[in-house]
């Protein structure tokens, strides 16, 4: 997962340390690298929210609602894209 910048590294590395978080993290880094696959450089904006529509639309039909919101709000917070993704799903 390309992340937006060293807090955002340490603030999900703060997260790993509760077990509970555990999943939530996997799922978000499945998400984010499902994502990242898609988007092709160079891109515009519009390609990189077309990828993260094609991929949430799926993604969220392979988790529970609790555990997708808990990931949707990681990767809106840390991913690189989190502004674009913020946009497209919120």
């Amino acid at each position: 997962m390309m992340m937006s910048s060293a807090y955002s590294i340490w603030k999900l590395n703060k997260m790993k340390e509760v077990p509970e978080n555990k999943d939530v993290i996997a799922f978000a880094h499945k998400w984010a690298e499902a994502m990242e696959s898609n988007i092709h450089h160079p891109c515009s904006k519009q390609d990189v929210c077309d990828a993260i529509k094609a991929s949430a639309y799926k993604t969220s039909a392979e988790a529970d609602t609790d555990v997708f919101v808990k990931a949707l709000n990681i990767l809106v917070e840390c991913w690189r894209y989190g502004d674009l993704l913020r946009q497209v799903c919120c």
